[in-house]
């Protein structure tokens, strides 16, 4: 998952509800997880403290029942998610070059579990640590049997993300020369995408070993989606004013501006309440739908559908209170 999403998971023993309670729960299987990916984090330094802790303890709520192996790799995941969008905002590539970044990664993850070609001098450092780490976590899905079957659903989950990570990153530069923002309806496609979730929602499924899974991929795939677009909605309700100080393009930012161009009297900042209230609205009808779609899957006691559940509800839970982009205490 992205940094937007990741933001707000790092959840810690002393919160109240839900999520306090499965942050308290999870913090020795958090600290497990924080310990297996520091070295690679330190050398990528593609996400600070912050991250690594959010990372750690999402990884932790969510796959419990899984071994330390698992954990770590879907904690690589989410951390490559995290460096790789850093990439796309900061990197300060230019297009040819950040396309050129894309191709390499596809390639790379449709090549999988062959490791990846070896780089050329001229490429950014940080493309190529994420190169190398891509082709490690390809070879770590592979050793698994349920591998075989998922991998096309995991490749095109994938491809969706990376491009809509690079995709959102460039309407925000249009918008801010300008261009108007996007129709909500199509920006909450490409924010659903971004943010991560269904990439590591399918690559998840891989991680519980069992091919079996693989007749129950259209219902799994739909809640994996339903629990991005919550996730999402959860993300931008609440950091809206850092990322609008930021000038990162969010769902508030675009459904403002449909607002505007409906009622052009309105002034921003009744723009923005109208907005505000909009969404938190369609965050409660969703959270709702989510929550029934995931209860009457015809396998919803099973360990995917249980772990989806129990992601959405810890992270709207801490969504519902607190901004962890910044720094969090271990």
């Amino acid at each position: 998952m992205t940094r937007a999403a990741t933001a707000g998971m790092a959840a810690t023993p002393d919160d109240e509800g839900d999520a306090g309670r499965a942050g308290a729960g999870s913090a020795g299987l958090a600290h497990e997880v924080r310990a297996d990916l520091a070295d690679w984090s330190a050398r990528t330094s593609c996400a600070s403290p912050a991250d690594l802790s959010a990372v750690a303890l999402t990884v932790a709520v969510h796959l419990p029942d899984l071994g330390r192996r698992e954990r770590a790799l879907a904690g690589l995941i989410t951390l490559w998610t995290i460096g790789f969008d850093a990439l796309v905002d900061e990197g300060g590539l230019p297009a040819a070059a950040l396309d050129a970044v894309v191709a390499r990664c596809k390639a790379i993850v449709r090549a999988a579990p062959r490791a990846p070609r070896v780089h050329g001098a001229t490429e950014p450092v940080p493309a190529m640590q994420l190169a190398l780490a891509l082709g490690e976590i390809g070879r770590g899905l592979a050793a698994y049997g349920s591998f075989p079957p998922l991998a096309d659903a995991w490749r095109a989950s994938f491809a969706r993300m990376i491009d809509a990570i690079v995709r959102q990153r460039r309407l925000g530069l249009a918008e801010a020369s300008g261009v108007a923002p996007s129709d909500p309806g199509a920006f909450m496609a490409l924010a659903a995408d971004s943010v991560g979730v269904p990439h590591y929602l399918t690559a998840c499924l891989i991680l519980y070993d069992d091919p079996g899974l693989a007749t129950r991929l259209p219902q799994l795939l739909a809640g994996a989606a339903a629990c991005a677009r919550v996730i999402r909605l959860a993300n931008d309700l609440r950091t809206w004013g850092r990322e609008e100080r930021e000038g990162t393009t969010n769902l508030v930012v675009v459904e403002a501006a449909a607002i505007g161009r409906l009622r052009p009297e309105l002034t921003p900042d009744r723009r923005r309440e109208r907005a505000l209230t909009a969404l938190e609205r369609r965050l409660a009808r969703q959270l709702a739908d989510t929550r029934a779609l995931l209860a009457a899957m015809p396998t919803a006691g099973g360990a995917p559908e249980i772990g989806m559940a129990r992601l959405v509800r810890v992270v709207t839970g801490v969504y519902a209170r607190r901004d962890y982009r910044r720094a969090v205490p271990d």
